[in-house]
């Protein structure tokens, strides 16, 4: 995720090289297909639920990604407040994170 961000950062007017860093508050997370059975012997009703697999593996329905934290952005060109802007509104808009989580700092010559 860091090298796609960099790719598209480093297209910003005015912005020269980039370095990126993603602090994730979890791994990303799988969510599985179940299969439900319920069974009703002498009126006692129990329902037994099992993960479905195909060829010995766990059939994956979704993938959620991890929840970002925070990223860290140090870039050339970043001592412009609009450059160092626009690379805020870029990681807002593509990662979805809080401006308050988002800290731009000036590439060190």
């Amino acid at each position: 995720m860091e090298s796609k961000l960099v790719v598209v950062l480093e297209k910003i007017d005015g912005c020269g090289q980039v370095s990126v860093a993603i602090s994730y508050k979890s791994n990303d997370e799988k969510v599985y297909a179940y299969e439900t059975q319920t069974n009703n012997k002498n009126g006692v009703v129990s329902t037994v639920s099992s993960i479905i697999t195909v060829k010995g593996e766990p059939l994956v329905i979704k993938n959620l990604p991890p929840e970002i934290l925070g990223v860290v952005v140090v870039a050339e060109g970043a001592d412009s407040p609009l450059v160092k802007l626009k690379i805020v509104q870029a990681v807002q808009t593509l990662l979805g994170v809080e401006t308050n989580n988002i800290q731009v700092f000036t590439y060190k010559s």
